[in-house]
């Protein structure tokens, strides 16, 4: 995992090593991580719990739900989606261990967070020019720039017409983006409208930023850059 610490500094995870793992904090509680798979090393582990507590972290509206007999889960009642892709969920089930209540991580997780250190090892230009892309997208670089400008970070700007175009311009002035998850990538399949298939794709959170609605907008590689690929 050579490259590994490069990336995360760029996605703003600290590449630390200690058996200190990220905690992640919802409604003034903090939750370690626990992880199912025992035989992850603590680097391995750091690295998944920090990936996890950002994504919990940059969610507005999650709380602590109260269930059955004391359990307990996370929660946002405002997200449409799992920032991870390929059918897996952000960890959400809250467990005592030892006289801790943690985030359990299950197996399913880790070994995708496992497969995904090996995918970013392959990909490193494309991550490491994903935070740049994704701070283009903050509030102020939006609301400063000229609607080609803006037109210009969408895959198929030419095809979608104008009155499209400047609907969906619109759209991405009222939203916060934040950067994706390490489970966040995937490759185009099939057809799935400008995107190639074979293309690399992301799915970038962001949320809503009058109603705090959290969703998630994909992204595409293409011709050496970054695109929003326009919503269905």
């Amino acid at each position: 995992m050579k490259y590994l610490p490069a990336l995360l500094l760029a996605f703003s995870i600290p590449p630390a090593f200690a058996d200190d793992l990220p905690a992640v904090t919802i409604s003034g509680r903090t939750f370690p991580l626990s992880f199912e798979d025992t035989s992850l090393s603590s680097s391995a582990r750091n690295l998944m719990a920090a990936d996890v507590a950002a994504m919990w972290q940059s969610q507005p509206g999650s709380i602590v739900q109260a269930g059955t007999n004391g359990s307990e889960r996370l929660f946002n009642p405002s997200r449409w989606g799992s920032p991870y892709q390929n059918g897996l969920d952000l960890p959400d089930c809250l467990v005592d261990v030892g006289t801790n209540r943690c985030l359990l991580v299950s197996h399913a997780v880790s070994d995708a967070y496992l497969q995904a250190f090996i995918f970013a090892e392959a990909h490193t230009n494309e991550l490491l020019s994903l935070p740049a892309f994704v701070d283009a997208l903050a509030p102020a670089a939006l609301s400063n720039a000229p609607s080609s400008t803006l037109a210009a970070l969408l895959l198929g700007e030419d095809e979608i017409g104008e009155g499209r175009r400047t609907s969906i311009v619109s759209d991405l002035t009222q939203m916060s983006f934040v950067r994706p998850s390490l489970l966040g990538f995937r490759m185009a399949s099939g057809s799935e409208g400008f995107v190639p298939t074979g293309t690399l794709l992301v799915a970038v959170p962001c949320s809503e930023r009058a109603s705090g609605h959290w969703d998630l907008w994909a992204a595409a590689w293409i011709g050496g850059g970054w695109r929003l690929v326009p919503p269905q």
